[in-house]
């Protein structure tokens, strides 16, 4: 059935959608920040090995949660200039919605949404929403992974045959040499791998995104930072990762 989602019940309704997937599960988000409950729906819906395809705003934050996304899920995600709608949606069902994946949307901000229940809506969604408007409008977005079964989109067949992985923004910096951002050591400057092999294997454990590093990335000093937020306030507007908001 049909129905309005108000702001309490929007994170449920989303983790739902996720969760009671069968087929396929589209996640449309410009800002991501999951709160726990997603991503334990996240971890669930990985060791089903549920395709999942998660389409984000094409900026520096987001170009390390796409890697992460799909180097701890095994989701396929695309990054696309301009992105503001957000829709989530599974084969039967789809949420419209002002809420982005952000945890501070989710605790802080007053949201609305809609829920469309039925088979017939999702279709539509997905194919001239998602596929129409969003993917086949972007032939110079982002992307890792690829999309399920039975659903193309012609510019990004093609440009898989030239070429593959995540195109992001790079670092605006002659800069080459980083940090480890746990132990500090010397680690290639990048824009979404913050963490040595050693440090990024210890912190694979528990896949927080958000847990308390030592170090700037870019500057090796001393800093708040997280592998979602790997730079000192300077560095960050050196590279521009403190131009986004949400």
């Amino acid at each position: 059935m049909n129905r309005l989602l108000k702001n309490h019940q929007l994170s449920g309704e989303i983790v739902d959608i996720i969760r009671n997937a069968k087929k396929c599960v589209y996640l449309v988000s410009p800002y991501f920040q999951p709160w726990p409950h997603l991503l334990k729906a996240f971890a669930s819906a990985s060791q089903a090995e549920k395709p999942v395809v998660v389409i984000l705003r094409d900026e520096p934050k987001n170009v390390s949660m796409a890697e992460l996304l799909h180097e701890d899920f095994g989701f396929s995600v695309f990054l696309v200039r301009n992105l503001h709608t957000k829709l989530y949606l599974n084969e039967r069902q789809a949420i419209i919605t002002s809420m982005n994946l952000y945890d501070y949307s989710k605790e802080m901000n007053y949201e609305v949404g809609y829920m469309f229940d039925s088979v017939p809506s999702a279709k539509q969604f997905l194919q001239e929403v998602i596929i129409g408007d969003i993917l086949e409008s972007q032939p110079e977005s982002g992307w890792v992974g690829h999309l399920p079964d039975g659903f193309t989109v012609p510019w990004f067949e093609r440009a898989r045959a030239n070429r593959s992985g995540l195109s992001g923004t790079p670092v605006p910096t002659n800069q080459s040499a980083g940090f480890c951002i746990r132990c500090s050591a010397p680690l290639e400057l990048s824009t979404y791998r913050f963490l040595c092999p050693s440090c990024y294997s210890e912190w694979s454990q528990w896949g927080n995104p958000y847990y308390q590093e030592r170090v700037c990335h870019m500057c090796g000093r001393p800093a708040d930072v997280s592998k979602a937020n790997p730079f000192c306030p300077a560095c960050a507007k050196k590279t521009g990762w403190a131009d986004s908001g949400f």
